[in-house]
């Protein structure tokens, strides 16, 4: 049986704030889940009167709520984007903030309803939150609407492919409004902002959930009450709402297989942020990575880095040299990269396949690093798993070739010089944030068994003393279980943005 949702300490100490400061919200659509927007499991969409716009944005930042800034495909006029966090849970609240009612197609939203103040006026207090919210009138009207200026000849011909466009979610709005609204006073509320045409046809849309030809029909109806509220020209809008469909796809397929250092969501105002999580083999820093990338890629446009050499993608050069070992069947601890010993200080003997490596890998990390900065400078939050340094050769991220500066032999010498150099100008590239995930010996060998006997104990020692130029650094006992891990990190990464 799941447990019901509850609202998290931070929502409502956002709406207490916002109570304090006298400021006229209303929660202004899908009353029927405010709940699941309570609890961080969808939006909450927050409708404030233009005028208190000012202390609206401060009351937001007294209830720890932080702004982002929307990229072009999710920007709309009057409209701002909150993050909070919840230290409880660990979980983001996400609040969209209109200071309009800005309605509309999909990705474009290009009409501002005249509709806002009555909201205001009219709203009332939810009986379980005390949050107050859309009266039921207003709210399905508004819903009708909606859909109907969302509505295309696409979601028609779908619809007739049995997809109906008014699907599940809308259904469960529709039927909740249903049992509340008071009929007559919705009739008079269109016939005031539409007229009796248009009124007539959400009499009847009332009844029932609409299918797209009865939308098309109340849009066509209300076009004349809505022509003065249009924000952009026909020909406006459908350039408008192109580019960004395209820059929509765009980002999806950037998500899921390009991964280039291009936001196309939502970034943060003040510039990105760079979080390098270190660890030990068998710490669970891969883990710990992957989960923090899934929580902030909610709502905002992450950038994932992988430093190692191991498992995770590398270059097309270095590409062949991975493959060749596996075919080995080499340990991915003990390929050409790892120094005999593992202290990084032994000599290491000539070798064509580890001076190959050492410099492909460099070169890749160096690659990386630039798309990091780019990242980073656009407004990206970039998590990175592992990190370059070069204070500890040998192993965790460090140069691989120190041994050979003492040969006499120039070329030797040279590469590897230009492999500590490589290594030495990306560690001062600091990260905002740098956490350092510890495990036991005995355990790190139990999580990843490939590990050399004595070489966890060793790199644990590493992580201790390396350092990025004073950046702030996050201990974290990563024994514990994995929820209270990720807390601990998702509470150190909120602190820096």
């Amino acid at each position: 049986m799941s447990t019901p949702l509850q609202p998290l300490p931070q929502s409502l100490t956002l709406f207490r704030r916002l109570d304090e400061s006298g400021v006229a919200y209303c929660h202004f659509k899908s009353n029927e889940h405010l709940l699941a927007g309570l609890a961080g499991v969808t939006d909450l969409d927050l409708l404030v009167a233009r005028g208190q716009a000012g202390t609206a944005q401060d009351a937001l930042g007294r209830a720890g709520f932080k702004r982002f800034a929307a990229r072009f495909a999710a920007a709309h006029p009057a409209v701002e984007d909150y993050l909070g966090f919840d230290e409880h849970s660990g979980r983001l609240i996400h609040a969209h903030v209109y200071y309009a009612l800005v309605v509309g197609e999909p990705h474009l939203k290009g009409f501002q309803l005249d509709l806002g103040g009555e909201l205001l006026a009219t709203r009332v207090a939810d009986a379980g939150t005390g949050v107050y919210t859309s009266e039921p009138a207003h709210e399905l009207l508004l819903l009708l609407l909606r859909y109907a200026l969302k509505a295309r000849l696409r979601d028609r011909l779908r619809e007739l492919l049995g997809k109906p466009f008014f699907g599940a979610d809308a259904r469960a709005e529709h039927a909740w409004l249903q049992a509340r609204v008071d009929r007559p006073a919705l009739h008079r509320l269109a016939v005031a902002h539409l007229g009796e045409a248009a009124a007539a046809i959400v009499d009847e849309l009332a009844e029932r959930p609409p299918s797209v030809g009865r939308l098309a029909a109340l849009r066509r109806a209300a076009a004349p009450a809505l022509e003065g509220q249009r924000s952009f020209g026909p020909l406006e809008s459908l350039a408008l709402r192109t580019g960004r469909e395209l820059s929509w796809w765009a980002s999806g397929l950037n998500r899921r297989l390009l991964h280039l250092p291009v936001p196309l969501r939502r970034t943060h105002p003040a510039g990105g942020r760079i979080i390098a999580l270190l660890g030990p083999d068998g710490s669970g820093k891969s883990t710990v990575a992957r989960e923090v990338r899934a929580w902030l890629g909610w709502k905002v446009d992450v950038y994932p880095v992988y430093f190692g050499s191991g498992d995770g993608p590398a270059s097309l050069l270095r590409w062949p040299l991975k493959a060749a070992l596996a075919l080995r069947g080499a340990s991915r601890r003990s390929g050409p990269g790892a120094a005999p010993g593992g202290n990084g200080h032994a000599r290491p003997r000539i070798s064509l396949a580890r001076a190959l490596w050492a410099v492909l890998l460099a070169a890749e990390k160096r690659a990386k690093m630039r798309a990091c900065i780019r990242a980073r400078n656009r407004g990206m939050i970039v998590v990175c798993d592992r990190y370059p340094q070069a204070q500890v050769p040998g192993f965790n991220d460090g140069p691989l070739l120190t041994g050979w500066l003492e040969r006499s032999g120039g070329l030797l010498r040279r590469i590897a010089a230009w492999e500590l150099q490589t290594y030495q100008r990306l560690a001062a590239i600091a990260p905002d944030l740098v956490v350092k995930l510890d495990v036991t010996p005995e355990v790190g060998l139990r999580r990843s068994p490939d590990t050399a006997p004595g070489e966890v104990e060793r790199r644990r020692l590493a992580l201790a003393a390396i350092d990025y130029a004073g950046c702030p650094t996050l201990a974290v006992d990563s024994l514990r279980p994995l929820a209270d891990v990720l807390l601990d990190v998702k509470r150190g990464v909120w602190a820096q943005l």
